[in-house]
């Protein structure tokens, strides 16, 4: 088996677009039911080549929260967006996409907005035009995308282990270049946030960022990187994780080279896979802190296979305020980690160890750390029906001066998961899970949390090879809280479920019930949610969205080991309408061409997941912001609660990865490969993408 690049996988494309024909969806009606398929072909007028696919839909809805001491707020939210896709021959793929909002209520507390988050606007606007595979040259290729998108990196800095470069919402332009391995990419925009719902707006926030890199392979495997950042007018510093709160004006010009061997995701058998990475900045600005500095940084990260054990190690030594792009660097002035996984059929561990440290920066505004982390995780396959495993992290941490919003000088934190799974007789699977946290910082907004929690999961129903397949799993559980010095001991209860009445109408959900005022999950009361959809016929769609108190991810740049997430006491509530719709014959369809012919729809989630299991929990969030990669090609953004949707998908077997550039540290990929979904036709195919703590070995995504 030999991996494509895209430029492969795009002269494969033109190949087939030469040799095959498009696929025509016809529907035979029952009075022609005696005609052979000969016949109603030749009755059906042909259609043109190309194919074009459209999507409108409207949303109406609120929210009503009770955040941060804002009882009785209330927002009601009515949005509209439209999609048009236009394949064409030798012009390249052209995608058209806007998104457009209005609210009334109490838009000017700016805590809530529904699915997107604060926001303090009434109305909001997002647009993009997207073009794909434009034929320069007979050799070069091109991508270019207009209006509101996100920075880029070019491939060889992209992220791979723990360095991370990180992406900024602008809006502008940025177009890629790219010729066998060889590219080069290049934008200019202005800094913003996606804010406000049912569809985020884009909301200028301060500052101007521009880039120019590229990437040339050299060798067999080996290849060469670099790219020139430059940022205009940005906060110098901010005074909290909220988009809004930066402080300060500063500029910034940084620059970064790397150099490395093996761009695989996949560590390779007896090849070494590394880069070592040269950045550096300078930076100006005005204000109460230093006026001027400048700093580099080496980052080294390698990795190789040794039969059934993997070893992945690194390490990095700089200078303090240390930029790339607009974004600071964490991760301290110096720094080491290794991580070894060990895979058989019945067995797999991994054991990880992190160091780093820092000094005082930021004119003060950054206190100095010293910082060290343990990990390790097994899973044991007992028989066909039992497995037992679990996880363990440990960290200790000493900083030189206790500041708000940081933890005390010195502090320890712990966290442990174990699990055992098997079947009783014909029952479905049965899973007993013990959680302890001790002094662990969980979220952003309250204490750290302290205590235990026992967990009963049960399935209810058997997997089936179907596509249309009920699901109902449900949780009890009992918790003891001890943080913030007071002992508190209550149920738990959770249930996920999904419910075809049909081919064409379902509903699924994802709840739990904790205390209102514990400290051991994500989210407090009653949270989850619930969606249901009816498809009408010739194109139509109907469906209801219930949001209940779900954590948020943040979007500010944090240190790897605080969290990203924060609590939401939000009830959000959406009905939508939508209208699909296509002509044309596919060159072929979206998606890499699959045996089948015909197309349906990709549906799923990004999620963080804390304990490693692969599934998602009600008290796991999802990752907002998050980008997700159909067959190397097309792209979305998750929303808020970390969901995506490929409307128009090629049936049969296809490939999602998730760009890592656009993961919140200390998040990574649960599965560097990638996850393959089978895309029914003219039906939904589901799948949940989880995201672990870099270092840990865990499942792979799961598909339904």
């Amino acid at each position: 088996m030999e991996s494509l690049s895209l430029e492969q996988l795009e002269a494969q494309r033109r190949a087939e677009t030469a040799q095959q024909r498009g696929y025509q969806d016809r529907f035979m009606k029952e009075s022609d039911a005696s005609g052979t398929g000969d016949q109603a072909q030749e009755a059906a007028s042909p259609e043109p080549m190309g194919l074009r696919s459209w999507l409108l839909e409207t949303r109406l809805g609120g929210t009503t929260a009770s955040a941060t001491g804002a009882d009785g707020y209330r927002q009601g939210e009515w949005g509209v967006r439209a999609e048009y896709r236009l394949e064409t021959l030798n012009h390249g793929d052209w995608l058209f996409q806007a998104d457009g909002r209005l609210s009334s209520g109490d838009t000017g507390l700016g805590l809530g907005g529904g699915w997107w988050g604060s926001t303090t606007r009434r109305s909001g606007l997002r647009a993009t035009v997207t073009n794909l595979g434009l034929p320069v040259t007979s050799h070069w290729l091109a991508d270019t995308r207009v209006g509101d998108i996100y920075s880029e990196l070019t491939t060889g800095l992209a992220r791979a282990q723990r360095l991370s470069l990180g992406t900024t919402t602008l809006r502008g332009f940025s177009t890629r270049l790219y010729s066998g391995g060889t590219e080069l990419r290049a934008g200019w925009g202005e800094r913003g946030d996606l804010a406000g719902g049912p569809y985020p707006g884009f909301e200028t926030s301060q500052g101007r960022l521009g880039w120019f890199g590229g990437t040339r392979p050299w060798g067999e495997r080996g290849y060469v990187a670099a790219q020139l950042g430059v940022a205009q007018g940005i906060p110098q510093f901010y005074t909290g994780w909220l988009p809004d709160s930066g402080q300060g004006r500063q500029d910034v010009t940084s620059w970064a080279l790397a150099v490395g061997q093996g761009r695989s995701s996949v560590l390779e058998s007896e090849r070494w896979r590394w880069r070592a990475s040269l950045l550096g900045s300078h930076r100006s600005a005005d204000g109460t802190l230093a006026g001027a500095s400048d700093a580099q940084g080496l980052y080294v990260e390698a990795g190789r296979r040794f039969g059934r054990f993997s070893h992945e190690f690194g390490f990095h030594v700089g200078r303090p305020d240390l930029y790339f792009g607009d974004q600071r660097l964490y991760g301290g002035t110096r720094g080491l980690y290794w991580r070894m996984d060990y895979s058989a059929l019945r067995l797999n561990w991994g054991l990880g160890l992190d160091h780093e440290s820092a000094g005082t920066s930021g004119g003060g505004l950054y206190p100095g750390y010293r910082r060290t982390a343990l990990s390790a995780n097994v899973q044991i396959a007992l028989d066909r029906q039992s497995s037992l495993g679990g996880s363990l992290s440990l960290a200790q941490g000493r900083y030189s001066a206790a500041s708000e919003g940081l933890p005390d000088p010195s502090n320890r934190s712990a966290y442990a998961y174990a699990f055992y799974q098997t079947r009783f007789g014909d029952w479905p699977r049965t899973r007993l899970s013990l959680t302890l946290r001790r002094n662990e910082q969980i979220v952003l907004d309250s204490a750290a949390a302290t205590g235990q929690e026992l967990q009963w999961e049960q399935d209810w129903l058997a997997p089936g090879d179907g596509v249309h397949e009920p699901e109902l799993t449900s949780t009890l559980g009992y918790a003891w809280d001890r943080s913030s010095g007071q002992t508190r001991r209550y149920p738990t209860a959770g249930l996920r479920f999904r419910r075809w009445f049909d081919s064409r109408s379902f509903i699924n959900g994802n709840l739990r019930y904790t205390s209102t005022q514990g400290n051991l999950a994500t989210s407090r009361g009653l949270s989850g949610s619930v969606s249901a959809e009816r498809e009408l016929g010739q194109g139509w769609r109907l469906g209801l969205m219930v949001s209940l108190n779900e954590a948020r991810t943040t979007t500010a740049a944090l240190p790897a080991f605080e969290p990203t997430v924060y609590r939401s006491q939000e009830r959000s509530a959406y009905v939508f309408l939508r209208w699909e719709g296509r002509a044309g014959q596919p060159y072929p369809v979206i998606g890499q061409r699959a045996d089948g012919r015909g197309t349906g729809r990709i549906v799923g989630q990004v999620f963080l997941d804390a304990n490693g299991d692969g599934r998602r929990q009600a008290d796991e969030p999802g990752a907002g912001r998050v980008e997700v990669v159909l067959g190397g090609r097309y792209r979305t953004l998750t929303d808020a609660q970390g969901r995506f949707e490929f409307p128009v998908v090629a049936t049969g077997a296809q490939h999602l990865t998730v760009t890592l550039d656009t993961v919140p540290l200390p998040w990574g990929l649960a599965s560097e490969a990638g996850t393959s979904v089978l895309v029914p036709l003219r039906g939904d195919a589901t799948v949940e993408l989880p995201l672990v703590r870099s270092g840990a070995n865990n499942p792979k995504g799961t598909v339904n």
